[in-house]
């Protein structure tokens, strides 16, 4: 994908560290939903990593609270309490990203900001949902908040809130937008087809 789209994404790494890119992501969640994300000091759990709170900015009430682990040892968001009983939902995003050097903060390549993208969906579909862990609710839409918030990855203004260099600030070109963006593409209809036949499974099961 390098070779063919002409930018190397080991030095891409340097514009995207990940704090930045969580406060871009955090932004965006704040003007899709109208929400607060805030960081607590986790008093339990602390090895479960950091801890925030979502608040409903309408409501001025919390809707939940989540766990991010950016150095886990799978790529996974389980519910650590569900909702039920008046409770609210607390959610652990597990990621395997590179840990931080003495020399630079923890970098992104763009497989990790995706990833966190769509973990980050699932915690969201969890707050502003009754859906939980072992509900019994259908729960055909699991994907479906996953993959909206994937595509705000590679949206223009998303991308440039986060995609600086960590040392100079330098933003990315233009023209390595472009490629980047064409190059997120490659395998497309695969995909495509993919979802199309499980899409059709889907049907076909609740038809019986």
């Amino acid at each position: 994908r390098e070779a063919a789209f002409d930018f190397d994404e080991n030095k891409l790494r340097e514009f995207l560290p990940l704090h930045q890119v969580l406060d871009s992501l955090f932004s965006l969640t704040a003007k899709l939903f109208n929400v607060t994300i805030v960081r607590r000091e986790a008093h339990r759990r602390k090895s479960l990593g950091f801890f925030f709170v979502v608040k409903d900015n309408i409501a001025q009430k919390q809707l939940g609270s989540f766990y991010l682990d950016p150095h886990g040892e799978e790529e996974s968001t389980m519910t650590v309490v569900a909702r039920s009983y008046g409770r609210l939902p607390v959610e652990y995003i597990s990621l395997r990203f590179a840990p931080p050097t003495v020399d630079a903060p923890c970098l992104l390549m763009l497989k990790n900001v995706e990833s966190l993208f769509h973990e980050f969906g699932h915690v969201l579909a969890t707050m502003f949902t009754n859906r939980f862990e072992f509900s019994e609710a259908e729960r055909d839409n699991i994907e479906v908040v996953s993959h909206f918030m994937e595509c705000w990855m590679y949206h223009k203004k998303t991308f440039d809130a986060f995609a600086a260099h960590y040392i100079t600030a330098e933003t990315l070109s233009a023209g390595t937008f472009d490629r980047i963006i064409r190059s997120s593409r490659l395998g497309a209809a695969r995909q495509f087809l993919w979802r199309v036949a499980r899409a059709s499974l889907d049907v076909a099961l609740h038809a019986r």
